[in-house]
């Protein structure tokens, strides 16, 4: 009984002991380390079309047993899997196994997908095996972007579970990101208003993407004046979302009266905007003392001003943007800042209150100031008159001066830009001058007269009425005021007519652009021998749509200028044999092809008449009913 109870008690330590190992070995999972680097991958480096196919090598996974033989043989690989949308190195020898210990590798494979190696021994009781892989490179295969795990399918490692992507235990983690800005798409347009005070009336919204057309966060976008003189307000920098999508805000242009484009950038990519505008300017917000009535000129600068002479002011509106808005009636004109015995009644403000004339008499000196109930006011640049400036004096008579009397004698003038008291009516011989000269084409006002003269051969010959005056295609900017002693000095001749062609010192080249005065119709002109044709601009667009067409071109001339033109509606697009006649209405129109070359003539038509226009200003016409 004791023998084989010894027996039975053996049996049962050896069963316990063998357990124990048993259980043992199965809890003892390896150490992985999984395989880094491959995390923040660029789809750049895509193998797609357009990518530039480049390889991320990873740094391991290392596998390290914990029990001899946790890293099991068998004539059945183990297979390491890479998901779809990525692809290994197949390259032969891209990739090592290396391991240390005793434990024996086979053969090993590779294909897109797959990295697969036998062990054909494992490790030797009492030792352990490190198995540390190096060398392996993946790259995308497609444009978006993806978040994957390499895992194993295939063999049995104590602790790791087999499974693909998601289900397996990860061996290495490995993601793609969007790759570099390579394109903006403007996905909204902006769309202006009526003024430049408002910004836009649609903001626009661009697109950052990448080559494969993935949005970009994180950039920032920056709006600029692609083309145009004004400047761009608002917000001009937007970071864009991780949808890459950058919406503007408060977007607006501060100069009218031209087309204009933006631009958008994120480092050296950008993209630009179709023209916009142009723009009306905005509400009046200063009033300034300006030299040319049409808002051309600039505030009257600071300057001297001889005895007698005169400087005509307008008092100019501007927006808050300093776009003209008009020559407006000023509530009051006055002269600040005085000095020396310059007087208040020295300055003269037309019956309009529009414009003001500062004529020199005393020595001293003053501003011109304008005031507009609302409006900030801006002051003219000092102006000083010098009462011993040159005078003329062709009678005999003595020219008056606050500080000096001269006689000069008949047929001469006294010239200097200073003089001295002559005592006892003696007389200053002076220097044999001719009268003043001005060329032919010159507008002249004397400065204590509003009568405008126009100097044609030597010859004064009146302007009797400012719709003469515009008719004839003359500027107010162009008037000169001088002293009455100049008008006097020219012979008289017969007053200025409206004129039906424009003189020579306002000539319309070939290709011209008019617009009759009150009208908003622009015409381009051309000159075939001795014919002359206008042909009109549709609409705006139109007018842009010719690149080499500039809204400052255009002259305003008289009604019977613009009418010796004769109107032409013929046209013949680039590159197409076609000819149309086109029936213009507001700022669309339709078009009638002329079938052939005896329609055309049996219609009576002009062939010297027909334009070549581009296909933009063709296809702007609805087509209708062929003219055969």
């Amino acid at each position: 009984m004791d023998k084989t109870y010894f027996r039975i008690c053996l049996i049962l330590i050896l069963v316990v002991f063998a357990g124990l190992l048993f259980v043992s070995k199965a809890s003892a999972a390896v150490t992985l380390t999984p395989a880094t680097g491959g995390t923040n991958v660029s789809i750049d480096t895509t193998s797609y079309s357009g990518g530039t196919s480049a390889w991320t090598t990873l740094t391991g996974p290392v596998i390290a047993e914990n029990i001899n033989g946790d890293i099991g043989s068998s004539t059945t690989a183990h297979v390491l899997t890479l998901p779809a949308g990525w692809e290994f190195n197949t390259t032969v020898g891209q990739w090592h196994a290396i391991v240390t210990g005793t434990m024996l590798l086979g053969a090993t494979s590779t294909t897109a997908n797959t990295m697969s190696f036998v062990v054909s021994a494992t490790s030797s009781i009492g030792t352990l095996s490190t198995l540390t892989f190096s060398g392996i490179q993946v790259k995308p295969t497609g444009t978006a972007t993806s978040t994957v795990n390499i895992t194993q399918t295939t063999g049995i490692i104590t602790g790791i579970t087999n499974g693909d992507s998601g289900v397996g235990t990860s061996l290495g983690l490995i993601n793609s990101v969007v790759g570099a800005v390579n394109n903006l798409n403007i996905y909204q347009a902006p769309v202006v208003g009526a003024t430049v005070d408002n910004p836009f009336n649609t903001q626009p919204i661009i697109s950052v993407i990448d080559r494969f057309g993935n949005g970009v966060g994180s950039q920032n976008v920056v709006a600029s004046v692609g083309s145009g003189t004004g400047t761009l307000f608002g917000t001009l920098t937007q970071t864009s979302n991780g949808n890459g999508s950058t919406t503007f805000s408060g977007l607006g242009y501060g100069k009218s009266g031209e087309t204009f484009t933006i631009n958008f950038a994120v480092g050296g990519v950008s993209t630009t905007s179709a023209a916009l505008g142009p723009l009306s300017a905005g509400a009046a917000a200063s009033l300034s003392v300006e030299t040319a009535v049409d808002g051309s000129g600039t505030t009257v600068p600071s300057q001297n001003l001889n005895s007698g002479s005169a400087i005509t002011a307008y008092s100019i509106t501007r927006d808050q943007y300093s776009n003209f808005v008009a020559n407006a009636a000023a509530d009051a004109w006055s002269l600040a800042s005085k000095t020396g015995n310059v007087v208040d009644t020295d300055l003269v403000a037309a019956s309009d209150s529009k414009s003001a004339v500062m004529t020199g008499h005393n020595s001293g000196t003053a501003t011109i100031h304008a005031t507009k109930a609302g409006l900030t006011a801006a002051d003219s640049g000092t102006i000083t008159v010098s009462a011993c400036s040159p005078y003329s004096v062709s009678d005999g008579s003595v020219g008056s001066y606050p500080t000096c009397a001269i006689t000069c004698n008949a047929g001469y003038y006294l010239t200097g830009s200073s003089c001295s008291l002559i005592g006892g009516g003696g007389v200053f011989s002076g220097i044999l001058l001719s009268s003043p000269t001005y060329s032919s084409g010159s507008l002249l006002r004397a400065s204590n007269s509003d009568k405008v003269y126009l100097i044609d051969n030597g010859e004064k010959r009146w302007i009797p009425t400012g719709e003469i005056f515009n008719a004839n295609g003359y500027s107010w900017a162009n008037v000169k005021v001088v002293a009455s002693g100049v008008i006097s000095g020219y012979t008289e001749g017969a007053n200025v007519q409206q004129a039906t062609t424009l003189p020579p010192w306002q000539t319309i080249p070939e290709g011209g652009l008019i617009r009759a005065n009150g009208d908003v119709d622009v015409y381009i002109v051309k000159y075939v021998g001795s014919k002359k044709f206008k042909r009109l601009i549709l609409n705006p667009s139109i007018f842009n749509s010719y690149k080499h067409l500039k809204w400052r071109d255009i002259k305003d001339v008289g009604k019977s200028v613009a009418d010796s033109f004769t109107v032409s509606d013929l046209v013949r697009a680039v590159n197409d044999f076609r000819v149309y006649k086109l029936y213009p209405a507001g700022d669309t129109g339709e078009k009638r092809w002329i079938e052939t070359a005896a329609v055309f003539t049996s219609l009576g038509y002009n062939w010297d008449s027909v334009y070549e226009i581009n296909q933009t200003d063709r296809d702007s016409y609805k087509t209708g009913q062929t003219l055969k």
